[in-house]
């Protein structure tokens, strides 16, 4: 993938069954390691200074995708497609140009909490799945398609029809949206897992690109990324201590999270760039604090 074949792949149109082809080119090439890996080359040598992947073009393309009409649904396809990616990448990561894949995930702004809140428009009704054009095509009721008069009350007839199933549409967009969350979770904790367990050398490499590539408005989204969802683990962790009474609580939560790996693999992950930052320092040491830890302690 790159901006100019992302160019291509754009409909005119702006029906659901416009995007197919879009949806599927980028399912194909999330899919698999070797595809990911190689999507968005700048065509030079992976140093210390320069991972091999143009981070403005991965940025543009993002952003491209988040201004199109079915963005919910491309962004929704893609966090899916990446979490399965990140759970069998299906090769060892040891070398330093295996880690172009990673940048190109982390540079997905779907990855923020609030993204599936704030994108518009809104997540679809249902999980998406692919279903014929037939199914997408909305139905032509014959008798009325030639009548001047009935398609109005046809349409009447639609609209004073839609107020007893707004509850219904309403918390089918909360189940969507419980799902793009989970799924938001679920990918994080894969890549935050692969990385804290990448060799000493990788990260090495890391800490360089984070230090010298991100700005500092992108390095403060990364540490606030990270710090939610270790929030996000510690609050699981509450709930389900405060279930064996407010005495016992507190000790019970420690336990709990001092055995999460979920919560070890991100720390790893932030202990990473917080060596970026004290190589060059991007945001205040403050901003790496985490408040929830220190009420649980």
């Amino acid at each position: 993938m790159d901006l100019e074949t992302l160019a291509t792949l754009i409909p005119e149109g702006s029906e659901p069954v416009d995007y197919d082809e879009l949806e599927e080119h980028l399912i194909q090439t999330f899919s698999t390691f070797e595809s990911l890996n190689e999507s968005f080359s700048n065509y030079n040598e992976v140093t210390l200074t320069d991972p091999g992947v143009d981070l403005e073009a991965v940025r543009a393309f993002y952003q491209r995708l988040k201004d199109l009409p079915q963005s919910s649904q491309l962004f929704l396809s893609l966090i899916k497609t990446s979490e399965i990616l990140l759970r069998r990448p299906g090769r060892p990561l040891k070398c330093k140009e295996d880690l172009r894949f990673l940048l190109v995930i982390l540079e997905n702004p779907a990855l923020a909490g609030t993204f599936f809140n704030t994108i518009n428009p809104p997540l679809p009704l249902t999980s998406p799945r692919k279903v014929s054009v037939n199914e997408r095509r909305p139905s032509i009721n014959v008798e009325t398609a030639h009548s001047p008069t009935k398609p109005f009350e046809a349409h009447r007839e639609s609209k004073s029809q839609t107020s007893p199933t707004k509850e219904l549409f309403r918390r089918e967009r909360e189940n969507s949206l419980t799902e793009a969350q989970h799924t938001q979770h679920s990918l994080l904790k894969r890549i935050f897992g692969i990385i804290s367990n990448l060799p000493n050398e990788l990260h090495h490499y890391l800490v360089n690109w984070f230090a010298r590539l991100y700005s500092p408005t992108i390095f403060r989204r990364r540490v606030e990324m990270i710090n939610s969802f270790i929030a996000y683990r510690l609050g699981k962790h509450q709930k389900r201590a405060m279930m064996s009474g407010a005495s016992a609580a507190s000790k019970m939560q420690r336990q709990l999270y001092t055995n999460d790996w979920q919560i070890k693999a991100s720390a790893r992950m932030m202990a990473l760039f917080f060596a970026a930052n004290s190589s060059r320092p991007k945001i205040d040491l403050s901003e790496f604090y985490n408040t929830l830890v220190f009420l649980l302690h």
